[in-house]
């Protein structure tokens, strides 16, 4: 830090402290100074003010990533600092420019009725956990909170110093800062979207282990059963004392003849083609007239095999979403949001791709609909911003209702895992305990070679079980926690 006076003050320098200006607002530390604050400073009758000269500081400022987005405010965060906190109100979406970000979730209620940043930070300090990390310069930090107006959901603290342009995101501000800047709103839509499919990605491995669970609670019992009793069967015959004994502690097996109940919980929702409806509207003057059509009822929109490469926005009227003859959607809502997960997921993704629908959309009634082809994305993006918004609201709030349906889903899977392997009395702990019982009869343990191997496949199901169970419970917190809010 260096003290200096406001002439040796320039563009691009760091302040080093919070300066509060003669209209009660204020400067934070860490803001790289631009020409709009020079001239504010001037008028606050300052004489000298610390500046930061750090020599990591220096080399962010520096960086091509410094001279971007000219319109937005720039800060320094230093290692340690805090961007926000868990619990307070989301009112900025930050853009890494250099650096590295880490997410720490804090899971203590209470931090969402803490008023007092330093009450808060104490409990951050003692309680939270890092659960993510951000380095990719461009990433978007922070968007869920002020999209869906809700707190923020996670801490988000500087792992090295770092450098961050600043989105005001305060209802109106938003959308006057996407309309300067048109590829920040793209930008999130995109790594919604993004997220969206790695949401969906994690529904399937949730329906995997599903299927896994019902396999194991109803037909591996039963060929825990057969192994054992094909061991009783050589101990009967066997003159070798130790295989009688084998045989009578095989029967007092807390699995032996004993069958688990598992009720298998509810899936998430996993339509990836056309989502759900999310009661966000979207106001008629923004729909844009050079790309609204109108169908009449029974009009087909999209068909399986068809390219994934139209965003479908619903003015007036409903759609539906059929697979083969079967209706399994409708959407009536003016503003309903429609195929943006596979149409924005893959949008310049190197090297390209290209995604097809697989199921039919069509009118039910006489609609009209906003069909923005995503070749053309970037165009309304510019043109039309408050569009993009729209959709980002809506994957933000789709997202959202994702992981919370994984959340609920996963505390129903968890009494049958416990059963599975987190247990005494839990299968792989029972059948553990008869392999373990085998083992005593050694060196004649190559006589029961056959069942001992059956009772081994039965183990490494439930540990692959618990590899998968442990991958998606990671990768279902970091869904949760990723954006900090």
């Amino acid at each position: 830090m260096a003290k200096l006076s406001i002439s040796e003050i320039d563009i691009g320098m760091v302040l080093g402290e919070m300066v509060t200006l003669k209209d009660g607002s204020f400067l934070s530390r860490g803001v790289i100074l631009n020409q709009s604050h020079l001239d504010r400073l001037s008028e606050a009758d300052f004489t000298s003010i610390k500046m930061d000269q750090a020599e990591d500081v220096l080399a962010l400022c520096q960086s091509a990533a410094s001279r971007a987005l000219p319109n937005l405010e720039h800060r320094i965060y230093h290692q340690g600092d805090y961007l926000f906190l868990q619990g307070q109100n989301s009112t900025e979406i930050f853009l890494l420019l250099g650096g590295a970000l880490e997410v720490i979730y804090t899971p203590n209620s209470s931090l969402f009725e803490c008023s007092d940043p330093k009450e808060a930070l104490g409990l951050i300090s003692l309680e939270g956990r890092r659960v993510a990390e951000m380095k990719r310069p461009m990433t978007v930090v922070g968007e869920m909170g002020p999209l869906l107006s809700q707190r923020r959901s996670t801490s988000i603290r500087a792992r090295v110093s770092s450098h961050v342009a600043i989105i005001p995101a305060n209802g109106q501000e938003f959308r006057n800062t996407l309309i300067h800047n048109s590829k920040l709103g793209l930008n999130i839509a995109v790594g919604l979207a993004q997220r969206m499919e790695e949401s969906l990605d994690n529904i399937t491995l949730f329906e995997v282990l599903t299927a896994t669970l019902q396999d194991l609670f109803t037909k591996q019992p039963a060929k825990f059963q057969r192994a054992v009793e094909h061991i009783e069967a050589i101990c009967e015959s066997s003159p070798i004392v130790a295989f009688k004994v084998l045989g009578q502690d095989l029967k007092s097996s807390p699995l032996y003849r004993k069958f688990f109940r598992f009720q298998k919980p509810n899936t998430p929702s996993r339509d990836d083609q056309f989502g759900q409806s999310t009661g966000l509207k979207m106001e008629l003057d923004l729909f844009p007239d050079p790309y609204l059509k109108e169908f009449d009822s029974g009009d087909l929109l999209c068909g399986p095999g068809d390219d994934a490469d139209f965003i479908y926005i619903l003015h007036c009227g409903r759609i539906g979403v059929f697979e083969e003859d079967s209706i399994l959607l409708q959407f009536r809502d003016q503003g309903d949001t429609l195929g943006t997960v596979k149409a924005l997921a893959g949008f310049k993704v190197k090297p390209p791709r290209k995604d097809h629908r697989t199921r039919t959309l069509k009118a039910l009634t006489k609609s009209r609909i906003l069909i923005i082809p995503i070749a053309e994305i970037e165009t309304v993006a510019q043109k039309y911003p408050a569009v993009i918004v729209h959709v980002c609201r809506s994957l933000a709030a789709r997202l959202t209702q994702s992981n919370q349906e994984m959340t609920n889903s996963l505390t129903a899977l968890d009494e049958g895992i416990k059963k599975a392997y987190g247990a005494e009395d839990s299968i792989l702990a029972g059948v553990r305990s008869a392999i373990e019982l085998c083992d005593t009869v050694d060196p004649h343990r190559h006589l029961l070679s056959s069942p001992i191997q059956q009772l081994e496949m039965i183990c490494t199901v439930i540990e692959a079980m618990r590899e998968n169970y442990n991958e998606l419970l990671v990768s279902v917190h970091s869904q949760s926690t990723l954006d900090g809010g």
